[in-house]
């Protein structure tokens, strides 16, 4: 199948085309792959290092297309200006978006595609703030493809089926709840100083101010060791887990701080006498 105007129509529109496999006459992915293409048969480019690759020129374009079989690929990101919205029907990916709708309101009208398998690619222009490729972020059934990515694009043909242009309209900007809920957030970075910090954190803020709290009525009262003990796993539990800044240092360095002065002495300033739960086992953090 000739596919040498599509890919001009979309060269014109400033989206960098690049060419996939297809479906050979066996119906197998030109990759020679076979079975191991799965879903992704004749979706994959034949350039492996497409996202360094120069836009083609016209020559190229026909080359690849208006001689060859090639299916067509657009590459997201900044290259084209526009980041693409998924919607997967295997994975309910309709259900979610309806969910979503219905809490935030409707998608503004834009180019739309319809997938080898039903479902639907939701072009968007990209605004200033840069889109990534993302897997289920949105809920499930909703993938996004963005920077560092690509889409078949019509009239293409994968191992699932036929891309067809849905609706030919001008590119909308997404939606800003579409947009903030795509917003890559910061790592914490771990805090070196094995003190307990003046942590930004308000949550993590009142829990320490907690646990001290907690601390200071155990040593007043019976089953202080038991209970230290409990107070103890609870912060190791915290420290451990990756959506906070606190370490298993500074969970220490608190935990003695503020335990009662007889489970402070029979643990002498050191680990021995501590819950297990505090010695690292070599976790990344």
């Amino acid at each position: 199948m000739n596919r040498y105007e599509p890919a001009r129509a979309y060269a014109a529109r400033g989206w960098r085309v690049i060419a996939l496999h297809h479906l050979g006459d066996d119906g197998y992915c030109t990759c020679h792959r076979h079975a191991a293409c799965g879903r992704n048969a004749a979706k994959h480019p034949l350039d492996s290092s497409w996202q360094k690759s120069e836009a083609p020129s016209s020559a190229d374009l026909y080359t690849l297309f208006g001689e060859g079989d090639a299916n067509i690929g657009i590459v997201t990101g900044e290259p084209s200006g526009i980041w693409v919205l998924d919607i997967d029907p295997k994975d309910d990916g309709p259900a979610t978006l309806d969910a979503l709708e219905a809490k935030h309101g409707p998608l503004p009208e834009t180019y739309t595609v319809t997938t080898g398998s039903g479902g639907t690619h939701y072009y968007f222009a990209l605004g200033e703030e840069s889109v990534r490729s993302t897997e289920s972020t949105l809920g499930a059934g909703i993938d996004t493809r963005g920077r560092g990515g690509q889409v078949v694009a019509p009239p293409s043909v994968s191992g699932v089926g036929a891309y067809t242009l849905a609706k030919d309209a001008p590119l909308a900007e997404a939606p800003a709840w579409l947009v903030e809920a795509l917003r890559e957030r910061p790592t914490p970075v771990p805090l070196a100083d094995a003190a307990p910090p003046a942590v930004a954190d308000a949550w993590l803020t009142a829990l320490l101010a907690g646990t001290a709290e907690d601390l200071r009525v155990l040593g007043e009262g019976e089953g202080w060791d038991d209970g230290t003990f409990k107070v103890a796993i609870r912060l190791a539990e915290i420290a451990l887990s990756d959506w906070n800044p606190l370490t298993l240092e500074q969970a220490h360095s608190h935990l003695h701080a503020h335990a009662p002065s007889r489970w402070s002495r029979r643990a002498s300033g050191s680990t021995r006498g501590c819950p297990r739960t505090w010695r690292p086992s070599g976790r990344a953090r």
